[in-house]
C-alpha cells in the first residue's frame, strides 16, 4: 500500500513466498498470496518442487487467469479503495482500463472483527452513465462507486479478485 505513493505498480516486485512467511510465521493461502502479488509484477519466490498436488493446480490457475488480466495492472489506472493504515478491516485495491470499459478489483481481508456487519466497497474510475457486469450481475457505473457493491463475508487474510466488463 505505501510504495504505491511512491512508485509506478510495475516497479512494485511483488512474489508468492512460501510458507510459514519468514517475517510473520503466518501460513496463508496459495490464493491470498498470489492475489497480493498481482498487484505488482507478479511471480512466485519459493520452490515449486515442495508444493503438494492441489498447490501445483493453483499455481497452474493462478498462472492463467493472471495472464488473461495483466494488462490492466500494467496498463490500467490504479485506484486504493481503502486505507488499510486507517483500521480498514480490508484492503481493496482496483485496476481500470484506460477506457474505463473494464476492471479488476482485488479484496484482502485483514482481520475479522466482531459483528462487523454489511460491508460495502465503493468502486472508482468507472464510466458513471455506463452498466458493468460483475459476476452474473448488471450495475451501473454510478451505483458501483457511490452506493458500492456489497462484499461476502471472507475469512481472516482471504482474498477475492472481482472482474468488472462494461455491458454493451
Amino acid at each position: 500500500y505505501g510504495t504505491s505513493f511512491c512508485y509506478p505498480v510495475g516497479a512494485i516486485g511483488a512474489h508468492v513466498s512460501a510458507v510459514p512467511n519468514q517475517q510473520t510465521g503466518r501460513t496463508v493461502s496459495m490464493k491470498t498470496r498470489a492475489a497480493v502479488a498481482m498487484c505488482g509484477t507478479f511471480g512466485y519466490e519459493l520452490d515449486l518442487n515442495k508444493l503438494n498436488e492441489e498447490d501445483l493446480r493453483t499455481v497452474g490457475e493462478q498462472n492463467e487467469w493472471y495472464q488473461k488480466y495483466h494488462w490492466l495492472v500494467e496498463e490500467g489506472d490504479y485506484y486504493r479503495l481503502t486505507n488499510p493504515l486507517e483500521n480498514e478491516p480490508y484492503t481493496a485495491c482496483m485496476f481500470t482500463a484506460p477506457d474505463r470499459t473494464k476492471a479488476l478489483v482485488i479484496v484482502v481481508q485483514n482481520v475479522i472483527h466482531v459483528n462487523q456487519g454489511r460491508r460495502i466497497l465503493k468502486l472508482k474510475g468507472l464510466n458513471s452513465e455506463e452498466k458493468y457486469c460483475l459476476n452474473g450481475e448488471v450495475y451501473g457505473g454510478s451505483q458501483l462507486m457511490y452506493a458500492g457493491v456489497p462484499l461476502a463475508p471472507m475469512g481472516e487474510y482471504e482474498a477475492v479478485q472481482l472482474y468488472l466488463e462494461q455491458v454493451t
